[in-house]
């Protein structure tokens, strides 16, 4: 029996009760990918969980929309595997395995996402493997997972990452962002972010392994924070590994959901404390400045108030 699969991990992050969005957007848009296996789909149930539960309420539901989607939007594409691939299970047609966070809770999934990491790492060779991140409340356009899987089928030993641009869809605007490799500096994401977001990152899985994914301590700047070290990882490897950009959009950011991070001015001012706190001293004074300049004017933070 053929085993027909890309190397290529998707793993999606779950939260706040958004089991809709999970059904009707993102793992939607998943299962809708075209000329694509993944080796698995791991999806990651970050909802709280009661005591003396085992699961959160959401965990069945999840489990739920998984078995009607892969019944829903998946039947068809398979008859279609068969005839131009051969003979492969349906269990290992979009292969998915759900997860629940073992690790932190609540700060802004990177508990889950190092769940999912380190879950993969574990079981797989994981300098083969790209892993693919999306937001619950995000989408993948068609012909993403092609495009990566792509790339790494021609260039995976040479390159440490992939990124498309992403358009960012908030309340009553949207906006599309556009980098080069150029852009894709540790001072970029110090002094803000040139466009890449959990969303749109494909990365190697031993790097993401080799950089103790992403910090558990931060409630927000988790994907600059994490870009800062994975640039500086690859600065310091033997490797000569290179950064593929896709210069075109292919993943949907939504940002008009009331409840997320960015929003919760609480929440926002925790993580970037951190963040500055590990980082200003790396960076020139008047980089810092120039970064609290952006951050007061997006999200009304001042550093050091109380």
């Amino acid at each position: 029996m053929i085993q027909y699969t890309d190397p290529i991990a998707v793993v999606i992050a779950t939260s706040k009760g958004r089991t809709e969005l999970l059904y009707n957007r993102s793992l939607r848009s998943v299962y809708m990918q075209e000329g694509v296996n993944p080796v698995e789909v791991v999806i990651v149930d970050d909802n709280p969980i009661r005591d003396g539960k085992n699961h959160s309420d959401e965990y069945p539901k999840i489990k739920k929309v998984i078995d009607s989607l892969r019944e829903e939007a998946l039947k068809e594409k398979y008859q279609r595997y068969i005839e131009n691939v051969g003979v492969i299970s349906f269990e290992n047609n979009f292969r998915t395995i759900l997860l629940k966070n073992t690790r932190t809770h609540g700060h802004s999934g990177t508990g889950a996402w190092n769940t999912a990491i380190f879950y993969l790492a574990n079981k797989y060779k994981d300098d083969q493997l790209f892993v693919a991140i999306l937001d619950d409340d995000d989408e993948y356009l068609d012909g993403y997972l092609r495009e990566c899987a792509t790339i790494i089928r021609e260039n995976g030993k040479i390159t440490a990452a992939i990124f498309p641009y992403v358009k960012w869809r908030g309340a009553g605007k949207n906006m599309v962002f556009k980098f080069t490799k150029e852009d894709i500096t540790p001072r970029s994401f110090f002094l803000g972010n040139p466009g890449i977001q959990g969303s749109n990152m494909c990365i190697r899985l031993d790097l993401l392994k080799e950089i103790d994914g992403f910090d558990e301590s931060l409630h927000s700047a988790t994907d600059r924070d994490l870009m800062i070290r994975l640039l500086n990882h690859l600065a310091l490897s033997k490797e000569n590994l290179d950064i593929h950009i896709i210069p075109k959009v292919m993943v949907m950011h939504y940002a008009y959901l009331q409840d997320r991070v960015t929003n919760n001015k609480h929440l926002k001012k925790l993580g970037l404390d951190i963040f500055y706190a590990k980082w200003k001293d790396k960076f020139s004074h008047e980089d810092f400045i120039k970064s609290l300049k952006r951050v007061r004017k997006l999200f009304g933070y001042e550093y050091g108030e109380k």
